[in-house]
């Protein structure tokens, strides 16, 4: 029998601003969806990761924080061409 990976793609994508309970200021976060997970959101401005709204726990590592950041950009800049925006009314 072989391996079976299976990859969700990304559904949506979209940068909101809101209230980072975290940081506990007006931030903006970068979001996306994925079919089976619901949406995952990352604050820009402290690094933390929710999950449907919940915490997800921060690895225990340097510059954990400073690697979410880093990597919500450069997938929100290399997938922002994918998914067209819609626009709500």
């Amino acid at each position: 029998m072989g391996s079976h990976i299976s990859l969700t793609r990304m559904d949506d994508m979209k940068i909101t601003r809101d209230y980072c309970p975290d940081c506990k200021k007006r931030s903006y976060f970068f979001n996306f969806y994925q079919e089976w997970y619901g949406w995952h959101s990352t604050c820009l401005r402290c690094g933390r990761q929710y999950a449907d709204g919940e915490w997800i726990h921060l690895e225990f590592s340097r510059f954990a924080r400073k690697q979410n950041i880093e990597s919500a950009r450069r997938c929100w800049r290399e997938r922002q061409d994918e998914i067209k925006p819609q626009y709500r009314q």
